[in-house]
Formats: structure tokens, sequence, C-alpha cells
């Protein structure tokens, strides 16, 4: 519980590699309910001794408030790690985002998003062509998730900031072969971004 609650606080001081490295091996596990003694999943035997260890419902950590966390984290992690792939080979950062992709890819047919994980999910599709503003349209979306989230305004504002950035990245990474050149204006205007800092992102990804 404790690691659950310094991967949140992480994310929202805007230490998303720190809240990713915290958060990923038990969102990751498929039995958050049972590792933060909340519930049983099916394949645990409910005996005395398991319930007794469970705690009150009042000290519950919101299960989707940390998926939310989690995937938001390991988004903005991954999609520029991904785009870089026809540069050099990466190392995965978060395999349960790109199974997840993974598996959108493969439908033949999905409707609008109705968990947080699947907001997500279509947030980061959004996020790998460089649309930053329906990749943070989609995450404010999330109005359940952010009404459970302290100083959540400020929360947002960071995270707006830090997809414009990601955003800019993985445009470049993936289309950057398609021109000669780039005007440092043209990218200022197209992410949002102050020339100054896009001059400094652009020159750090030579």
């Amino acid at each position: 519980r404790a690691i659950c609650q310094l991967g949140i606080c992480a994310f929202r001081c805007g230490l998303l590699t720190e809240a990713h490295h915290l958060l990923s091996e038990i969102c990751s596990s498929g039995r958050v309910r049972d590792l933060l003694a909340q519930g049983f999943s099916r394949h645990v035997e409910k005996t005395k001794a398991e319930r007794s260890r469970q705690i009150l419902f009042h000290k519950y950590i919101n299960l989707d408030l940390l998926e939310g966390v989690h995937l938001i984290s390991a988004m903005i992690l991954e999609v520029p790690n991904m785009a870089q792939k026809s540069f050099a080979k990466r190392k995965t950062i978060s395999k349960s985002l790109r199974r997840a992709l993974e598996y959108y890819d493969r439908q033949v047919f999905f409707g609008p998003p109705e968990t947080t994980k699947e907001t997500i999910i279509v947030a980061a599709k959004s996020l790998m062509v460089g649309d930053w503003q329906s990749c943070y349209k989609h995450l404010t979306a999330l109005e359940d998730m952010w009404s459970l989230m302290v100083n959540s305004e400020q929360v947002k504002a960071m995270l707006l900031e830090r997809i414009k950035v990601e955003a800019m990245r993985t445009y470049l990474f993936s289309y950057g072969h398609h021109y000669d050149t780039v005007a440092v204006n043209h990218l200022s205007s197209m992410f949002g971004l102050e020339e100054r800092l896009v001059h400094g992102i652009v020159s750090k990804m030579m």
C-alpha cells in the first residue's frame, strides 16, 4: 500500500518515471486487489486467515485511480520510446501498455472508450501520431479519476506540458524522415510550445 501511495504522489509531482517504476510490478500482476488486501480474486481461497488480513473499506485505494496513474505514466514514457524503433533498438518500458495497444489494433471495430484503461489506450493512439490535443482531451474526460486526485488541476496542467513535449518528440521520430528541414516556429505553433523549449528538445534528440 505504501508503494502505491508513493507512486501516486510521484505522479502528482510530475515524476512519471518514478511513478511508473513504483506501480508497474503491482499493476501488471493481475492481482492488485489481493496485493492491497482490498478483496479477493477468483483464484484466491477465502480462508479465515485471508479474510482477517483484509483492510477496512474506508482505507481502500481506488483501483481506477491506481490503474489510471500507472497507464498514463506508461503512455508518456513508452509511446516516444516505441517511435524510436526505426533509429535504434529500444528496451520495452511497459509490456502491459504494449499488450493493450496490440489488442486494440487487432479489433475490427472499437467503440467509444468506456473504462479508464480503454480511454487511456485511445489517448495513447492519439499521442502516437502527435495529436496532443486529442490525447489530452481523452485524459481530462476521466472525471471519476480526477475527482479523487489531490490538486488535480495542477496535475492536469503538468500533464498537458509533458504531453505536448512527448507528442512533438514522437511526431519527429515517426515522421521526421519525410522532412528535409523543419522550422522551429512551425513546431512551436504545431505543438503549442515556446520556440526556446522546442530548440532545446530538438537539440537533445540529435
